[in-house]
């Protein structure tokens, strides 16, 4: 049996030879692991012809480990932009949810970046998933399974709270129309005075 952790810096591939292709080699004891920078991985497959057989890393195809590689290192600059614009969406949200601050450029400087965000992130893994994951099962020439690991799965995590935050902030809405509204309902006319002079 054989697993491949396919990260965005390393590629780790386990082959345990006691173990059937069926299953993940957890609980096998006659297994090896070859641990591979992405650059190492590279330099490997460097001028090795297309479908060289033992060109590639255990079994898995040079041509394919490298558009791997390529989606990979892509994704390095994507996942650091996806961390740090979520620090301004955090600061977007708790601006929202305080009455007198929230306003309509508020609620439109929530939705247009999670609108790009959601695209961009969505794009990012549909690509990962693509070029990696998929290519990978079907190339291999040894038997594969399928496991998401916790960044692929921390990342989806990630889509799926933007798509929550974009929907909020889409159907939320803003406090008395919006800045500069008349004020409706029951309303202290002094208080409103006041405050405006």
């Amino acid at each position: 049996g054989t697993i491949a952790y396919v990260g965005l810096a390393r590629l780790v591939i386990s082959h345990c030879a006691d173990a059937p292709d069926s299953e993940l080699p957890t609980t096998w004891s006659l297994c090896t692991a070859e641990n591979w920078s992405w650059a190492e991985v590279n330099e490997r497959c460097a001028g090795a012809p297309a479908g060289l057989a033992g060109a590639g890393v255990l079994g898995y195809p040079c041509d394919t480990l490298q558009r791997c590689s390529e989606q990979a290192v892509a994704n390095q600059f994507g996942a650091f932009v996806t961390c740090a614009t979520l620090l301004f969406a955090l600061a977007g949200c708790l601006t929202r949810i305080r009455r007198r601050a929230d306003s309509n450029f508020q609620k439109l400087i929530g939705i247009v970046p999670d609108c790009f965000g959601i695209l961009s992130l969505g794009s990012a893994l549909f690509a990962f998933n693509a070029n990696c994951t998929e290519a990978m099962l079907y190339t291999a020439d040894i038997g594969t399974r399928y496991a998401a690991g916790p960044g692929f799965v921390a990342y989806t995590c990630c889509l799926l709270a933007a798509v929550v935050r974009l929907t909020m902030h889409a159907i939320m809405p803003v406090p008395g129309g919006g800045c500069g509204a008349p004020p409706t309902g029951n309303v202290n006319v002094k208080e409103v005075t006041s405050s405006s002079a």
